[in-house]
């Protein structure tokens, strides 16, 4: 009876030490729990504060290169500006309030003050400058707008090709002209475009269509005159 009474006496010190040791490796684990939870707080308001100062950075940047006359660079900083905003999500808004009020606007007086260089290119040509202006156009998120040029402004040749045909003394060999003018210059603009939108098979067609569309009154009256013409004679 002795001996039992040790056993069981051994038995629940052993039994009070198990439940001591559970209680002290609960409460390990609950310190190590809130140790990482603590350590990725510290993580995100790391990453909360770099973005903060890139975001800093990148405006003042932004700003002091557009007003050195630099709108390449300017538009650099403008997209790192933006994807930085983006990265601080709602918490972009309560540290900067006036920080995309003023990327909105510099965004704007950018594309105001490259649209002449803009048109100049797209007129000229100049397939060096075009592509630069698109990607400064695609770092500002309007890359479109350099296709819109184009189309808009290569149809000022045809224009003036259909001005002259119009003041043809001979309205038959004009008309004849003016077809032969178009396929030489969609010739010449596709190799261009291949240069400098290589992946755009659209603009050539979208430049002729429109053109053509606006000319088409003044084209079937010139063509009726000149069947008219012949038929009489």
């Amino acid at each position: 009876r002795e001996q039992a009474s040790a056993v069981r006496a051994d038995l629940e010190g052993l039994m009070h030490e198990a439940a001591a040791a559970s209680e002290r490796s609960e409460a390990a684990v609950i310190v190590m729990r809130d140790t990482l939870a603590a350590q990725r707080r510290l993580a995100a308001v790391s990453d909360t504060l770099a973005q903060a100062d890139s975001v800093s950075q990148q405006l003042r940047a932004a700003e002091t290169a557009f007003e050195r006359g630099e709108v390449v660079d300017s538009a650099s900083h403008v997209s790192e500006l933006e994807r930085s905003l983006g990265a601080l999500g709602s918490s972009g808004e309560t540290l900067f309030p006036t920080a995309q009020g003023r990327l909105d606007q510099l965004r704007a007086s950018l594309l105001e003050k490259l649209r002449p260089a803009l048109l100049r290119a797209v007129s000229e040509q100049d397939a060096d400058a075009m592509r630069t202006h698109v990607r400064v156009y695609r770092a500002l998120g309007h890359e479109e707008a350099t296709r819109e040029c184009y189309v808009e402004c290569r149809q000022g040749p045809v224009f003036e090709k259909w001005s002259a045909t119009r003041r043809s003394a001979d309205p038959a060999a004009g008309l004849t002209a003016f077809w032969g003018f178009l396929i030489s210059f969609a010739r010449g603009e596709q190799g261009w475009l291949e240069d400098v939108f290589p992946s755009d098979a659209v603009l050539l067609p979208a430049l002729l269509l429109e053109a053509l569309t606006a000319l088409r009154p003044q084209v079937e009256e010139m063509l009726l005159d000149t069947l008219t013409a012949s038929g009489a004679t």
